[in-house]
């Protein structure tokens, strides 16, 4: 699918579409990124280029090598087991508050969604749907509906880097019926049984996850 520049700053597009190359692994791991030939690409100069790459330097997906260029991430195991145990903390505090919390009309759109993920209701990119369900899920339910403000500014300064590891777990029928499993218990206000789905799920896709990185650095070592 071709990429495109519509009326937001040319430095908030480059952001979101170089994002999304990265978090969906067109860009991979370790890889330079060309910015001569993002210019070629969108008829840009290299200033809001610059400014977007810089932009991602904050947020962790892209590192700079002083006079050598800019470049995509490449999480470490390590890497892989801070993002999930900051994401396991906010989260299970986040529900904790929200199980309570949440409109019962917000709780069934959220769960008509996965349903029509099920059902393969209309949705033909699935990994961008499946992406959609997991926002709804965990960013928009779980995070925001706990109306904690300090707790959404900490899950936002990570969710990059929460997105580029749900990346590297591609498991949507297992991921989707972990997720029936959380919403049920949240629509029944269950917290006991809420928190050992969301901690199955969240344990469950982070020990993926380690395995994906794992192969990943033994398949480097073997090629060296």
């Amino acid at each position: 699918m071709e990429d495109k520049l519509y009326k937001q700053t040319y430095t908030d597009q480059i952001t979101d579409i170089v994002k999304g190359r990265i978090i969906t692994g067109r860009l991979v791991p370790g890889e330079k990124i060309n910015t001569r030939n993002i210019e070629a690409e969108f008829q840009l100069s290299g200033a809001p280029i610059r400014d977007a790459l810089q932009r991602l330097v904050q947020q962790e997906l892209v590192v700079v090598r002083p006079r050598v260029g800019y470049y995509v991430r490449q999480l470490t195991r390590e890497d892989n087991r801070q993002v999930w145990g900051v994401r396991k903390l906010f989260e299970r505090y986040g529900l904790a508050e929200s199980i309570h919390r949440a409109d019962e009309a917000f709780v069934e759109e959220v769960y008509s969604y996965h349903r029509s993920l099920g059902e393969r209701d209309g949705h033909e990119d699935y990994e961008t749907a499946f992406d959609r369900a997991d926002e709804l899920l965990h960013h928009h339910l779980i995070i925001g509906t706990a109306e904690n403000p300090y707790i959404a500014k900490f899950y936002d300064s990570i969710y990059s880097l929460i997105q580029l590891t749900r990346h590297l777990t591609v498991r949507y029928e297992r991921d989707l019926q972990e997720h029936f499993a959380i919403l049920d218990a949240f629509g029944a206000r269950n917290m006991r049984q809420a928190e050992e789905a969301l901690s199955y799920h969240l344990d469950q896709a982070e020990e993926f996850c380690d395995q994906m990185l794992r192969k990943h650095e033994e398949d480097g070592v073997s090629e060296e």
